[in-house]
């Protein structure tokens, strides 16, 4: 068959990797170690050995070898992250546990959070017979272990690994465990490549691990046996008598090429083909290799493939190094290839176990992993302690070659290809055919800065990871920061404790958080909020400006289209190019710095900037200033909302509030557009006035004030804005000076919300009665009553009059959006003024913290729009809001990338033997008063009733509706402390209050029938689960097993009753 490049549709990716290996806890080091030919086997003193168990005579009888393959801290693991309790983290084999760590890491490798995918998500793993379980935990439980243990057995068996693992993630698609031997990874792998084109899901793990117990040990040599004499894997040399063993895991997350391609995944490898297969009865024994049935799998997975054998260039193969296995697999190897025309040595052979010895269920995985790696650095790693080749392999007339250093991996026309073997005990054979990933593009962005968003489950996680960013990317200045931004982004999970930086450039993000730039780096403590209560607010003139755009318009293209739909209708109502207006040219876009954080310009403030774009002496004449901010700041709204934002509440200034009627859907674009337009018209023919903000309360600003001025607004409790003819507003401030008393002139030209507006009424009313309205649809404040807009008001024209004329009650509008819950206020619009006068208020000064954020800078501000608007995104981020990502980014061709996976914070955790403490703090109960001891000689039934009758008091003293968790309440009485002592054996949580719920602090329905057999085994009562469910508390439980023991005391005899009390202290 003739070999060529083209799909067949059914490729699989390998998009995403992790592992751990004997002297590699992730596979950044395993790569390292095998391209610099390093063997990473352990080999251990008496001491160490004795140290873990062993025997004496055990380790010093002839043909005990003290090697091994071992994996550091494999008795680690972050069970917090996992929401697994301590003490169910101790019963757990560390296979399971290791297993749920390298899936997370496959998942965010791959740029993925499981939970999120849309798809279904299979598993497919393989592990080893948990040593664990034998080697730990029935020596630890003694003769209270029974096989009827389910929490054991569960937290034990093979079986339960894949199902335990899409259960904690969230994955529904199937879930298998695979076991076939030595070959039950790989053989997995194939599986999971079947059920992926079967649709049967949409990504796929697969892997294996294998984890021996104890960590440090050895094992016996036999001659003729499959294991290494002197602890080293001598592969295909004369010398070889065998394998050292090793523990390691893998898993690859795998998903249909052609869906890859098109979610733009990274990829290691693609697997081409592959097959499995028996030897049947065709072997001279039971664990014997049979030429033929290896020979067939490979031709078998060659051709799924669709690939000929002289397009493979190297084999990773099964390479156990015994003298009958070697010889076996080579001829298998020939007799796969004998139909093709290969040269000699054009295929290179090679075995990882040279590197990591033979990890069992993992070993197949292990290889998959080499292979994939070694295609994506186009290097072959040397096959270790090869110096002269087994004379039975014969190699000298074949094609294949061992590599015995690391060599560069070059193709002379199709892509690289592959092979990778795995051979089980048993008959069972894997083989599957790797191919180089094709190559991508790595794509632009049309924005200029990039939002880096991360995110832990602690504080101290969150400064590591923050550290492994800032490591990969000076490691890496040519990756795609506008990639690793993306990942970031939509490739892992948001964590309370968070983090974000907007950034230009690699090496500013580099340099930024390496100095944790506080002007730079903003941080919080938020969890994820489903709907948080957000309100965008609409501003009046004053900051407006030329310009005020035109940075979004080149940058955003959603943005540019809302403004260019509102500009064609512009033209053709008021036949003006308002893109002039608006200098919306890229010119007129590059005025500002480029710099993210630089603060307000001094000059332009002091109005000695000259005359450059935006300053007080080009602004726009009102009519126009009015249009041009409304369609601003619609067009600033919907790509909020087209971003993800939906916004509980809305609040306009002035001008404003037509926004927000437009927004709400009280107006359609179209008629807003020339409501305001004939709106700003009347305005402008009208003579022109004054607006000026003075620092102080409504009532003592009437005082000062002459008749000609009018109120226009109240911001807050001792924020006013007057309004009226400009020499009566010069006098006033030059009066309201002279007693110290600094005011601010409004940017207008006209006194708005004053009767100065009042030749206008009528005829704006008129403009209003020929455009249909709608009741808003979505809630806002009114400026004319600080209070909710009611349905009918903006569809009377007559309101409009009355906002045109009357006073903007903002400040009560914002107690008003406080008092409903508002915690974030987002202003569309240019500068922060809304902004500053929503943190200024006291209502913002109480109650849960108040987030007031910009969307665009200020006519003062130096920084760039962009910037400033993606400071905003991340600033909501870290308040627990989580974008469309899909829709922010849809104008991109993002790719997900390998970026730095979640740093796991890790304990021991190892079941302790009967007898030993367990470990409930003293001082936890010290501090409550114990019940007297009673030298009462009255009958064992009053002592009990006493007893339970302290309990009573107590636990009636405690407010039933406290919030949960809002306080360490430590049990009181001795019948608390005897449901806490078993709530803790099981939890293994050090502080339990006694208002804290069992299922929300990591019990589940096994626990809790474990929880209830020991309550029932310590007082003489009939407890069923369902008690527990309704009462999950120990202060409620508690009160039920009181409540049954008192109901129990009328049938106990004296004895008997003796027994409770004492039992009962």
């Amino acid at each position: 068959m003739a070999s060529d490049n083209k799909l067949t549709g059914l490729e699989i990716a390998i998009i995403g990797m992790a592992g751990r290996f004997p002297g590699a806890g992730d596979l950044r080091r395993f790569w390292q170690n095998l391209a610099e030919g390093r063997e990473c086997i352990s080999f251990f003193a008496e001491e160490e050995l004795l140290a873990s168990g062993l025997g004496l005579e055990e380790i010093r009888r002839p043909g005990y070898v003290k090697a091994r393959g071992i994996l550091e801290d494999c008795e680690s693991f972050d069970a917090g992250f996992f929401r697994i309790t301590p003490r169910e983290a101790e019963f757990i084999d560390p296979q399971q546990r290791l297993f749920l760590e390298c899936a997370w890491e496959a998942f965010e490798d791959a740029g993925y959070v499981p939970d999120a995918f849309a798809g279904l998500i299979g598993v497919f793993a393989a592990v080893a017979t948990s040593t664990y379980f034998f080697w730990q935990i029935i020596p630890a439980m003694g003769s209270g272990f029974a096989f009827s243990d389910a929490m054991s057995i569960l937290s034990n068996d093979k079986d339960f690994l894949p199902t335990r693992l899409s259960y904690k993630l969230n994955l529904r698609g199937p879930s298998v465990a695979v076991g076939t031997g030595c070959s039950s990874s790989l053989v997995a792998t194939h599986i999971a490549c079947k059920s992926l084109l079967a649709g049967e899901c949409d990504m796929a793990l697969a892997g294996g691990v294998s984890i021996h117990f104890p960590i440090k040990s050895g094992y016996n040599f036999q001659e003729g046996g499959v294991v290494s004499p002197d602890g080293h894997c001598r592969t295909f040399d004369e010398c070889g008598k065998g394998s050292v063993f090793g523990s390691g895991i893998g898993v690859v997350l795998l998903k249909r090429l052609e869906d890859a391609l098109k979610d733009r995944d990274p990829i290691y490898a693609v697997i081409k083909g592959s097959a499995t297969n028996n030897d049947g009865s065709r072997r001279v024994g039971f664990t014997a290799p049979s030429i033929e049935g290896q020979s067939e799998v490979i031709a078998l997975a060659r051709l799924m493939a669709g690939v000929d054998a002289s397009s493979i260039s190297y084999i990773e193969t099964h390479g156990t190094a015994t003298p009958i296995g070697d010889p076996i697999e080579v001829q298998a190897l020939i007799e796969a290839s004998a139909n093709s025309p290969l040269q000699k040595n054009s295929c290179a052979i090679g075995s990882v176990k040279t590197n990591i010895g033979h990890t069992a269920e993992a070993s197949g995985i292990a290889g998959l992993i080499k292979t994939a790696l070694s295609l994506r650095h186009r290097k072959i790693p040397a096959s270790l302690h090869f110096t002269k080749p087994n004379p039975k392999l014969g190699l000298e007339d074949s094609p294949f070659y061992v590599n015995d250093k690391l060599k560069d991996w070059k193709s002379q026309g199709p892509p690289l290809r592959a092979g990778v073997s795995s051979f089980g005990i048993g008959g069972t054979n894997a083989h599957v055919v790797l191919e180089e990933a094709p190559q991508t593009v790595v794509h632009g962005s049309h924005r200029k800065y990039s939002m880096l968003t991360l995110s832990a489950r602690t504080a101290s996680a969150l400064e590591t990871y923050t550290d492994q960013i800032r490591t990969f990317l000076s490691e890496n200045p040519i990756a795609s920061l506008p990639d690793a931004a993306f990942t970031l982004q939509t490739g892992r999970k948001s964590f309370d404790y968070r983090r974000v930086l907007v950034c230009d450039s690699v090496d500013d993000a580099v340099q930024s958080l390496k100095g944790r730039d506080r002007q730079r780096i903003y941080s919080s403590v938020r969890p994820p909020l489903e709907a948080p209560n957000i309100a965008i607010m609409f501003s009046g003139l004053g900051d407006d400006h030329p310009g005020m755009a035109a940075t979004l318009y080149q940058t955003e293209p959603f943005f540019r289209t809302e403004l260019d739909r509102c500009f064609e209708l512009l033209k053709q109502e008021l036949n003006v190019d308002f893109r002039t207006i608006l200098r919306v040219d890229s010119a007129s876009a590059n005025t500002k710095t480029s710099a993210v954080n630089n603060g307000p310009d001094l000059r332009r403030m002091l109005g000695r900037a000259g005359r450059t774009n935006g300053t007080p002496a080009e602004r726009m004449r009102t009519d126009f200033a009015q249009i041009a901010l409304f369609i601003t700041e619609l067009a600033l709204a919907r790509l909020w909302m087209h971003w993800g934002l939906k916004p509980k509440a809305l609040i306009g200034y002035s001008l404003g509030e037509f926004s927000a009627a437009c927004v709400a859907g009280v107006f359609s674009v179209p008629d807003a557009i020339k409501i305001v337009a004939a709106r700003a018209k009347l305005v402008q023919s009208l003579p022109p006035g004054a607006m000026l903000a003075v620092p102080l309360p409504e009532q003592e600003v009437r005082e000062l004030k002459g008749a000609e001025l009018g109120v226009a607004a109240i911001n807050g409790p001792a924020l006013t804005v007057l309004s009226g003819p400009v020499e009566s507003i010069a006098e006033l401030q030059s009066r309201l000076k002279s007693k110290g008393i600094e005011t601010r002139h409004v940017h207008t030209s006209h006194a708005l919300h004053s009767h100065a507006m009042a030749p206008i009424t009528e005829a704006f009313m008129e403009v209003l009665k020929q455009f249909p309205t709608q009741p808003p649809q979505i809630p806002y404040v009114s400026n004319v009553t600080g209070d909710w807009i009611k349905p009918e008001e903006p569809r009377d024209p007559a309101y409009w009059a009355r906002h045109l004329c009357g006073t903007v009650r903002f400040g009560a509008g914002v107690e008003k959006l406080r008092q409903n819950g508002t915690q974030i206020f987002v202003e569309a619009g240019p500068g922060q003024t809304l902004c500053s006068l929503v943190l200024q208020h006291p209502a913002c000064h109480s109650g849960e913290r108040a987030v007031a954020l910009q969307s665009l800078s200020s006519i003062y501000d130096a920084a760039d729009d962009s910037a400033v608007l993606l400071s905003s995104l991340g600033k909501l981020w870290l308040e627990g809001w989580t974008p469309d990502w899909e829709s922010f980014h849809e104008q991109d061709r993002r790719s997900r990338m390998w970026l730095p996976t979640y740093p796991f914070e890790r304990k021991v955790y190892r079941v302790q033997p009967v007898g030993t403490s367990i470990g409930i703090p003293k001082t936890a109960f010290a501090i409550y008063p114990q019940p007297a001891s009673s030298q009462d000689k009255a009958s064992p039934q009053k002592s009990i009733a006493a007893a339970l009758e302290t309990n009573s008091q107590t636990m009636r003293g405690i407010d039933d509706d406290a919030a949960e968790g809002e306080q360490l309440v430590l049990p009181e009485t001795e019948l608390q402390r005897k449901v806490a002592a078993l709530w803790y054996e099981l939890l293994g949580i050090e502080q339990i209050s006694i208002h804290d719920n069992f299922f929300k602090i990591g019990g589940d329905s096994l626990l809790g029938t474990r929880l209830i057999s020991r309550l029932s085994g310590t007082f003489p009562i009939e407890l069923p689960l369902r008690q527990l469910i309704e009462n999950p508390t120990i202060a409620s439980l508690s009160e039920i097993i009181e409540g049954l023991l008192l109901q129990k005391l009328e049938e106990l005899s004296d004895e008997e009753a003796a027994k409770l009390a004492e039992n009962l202290g």
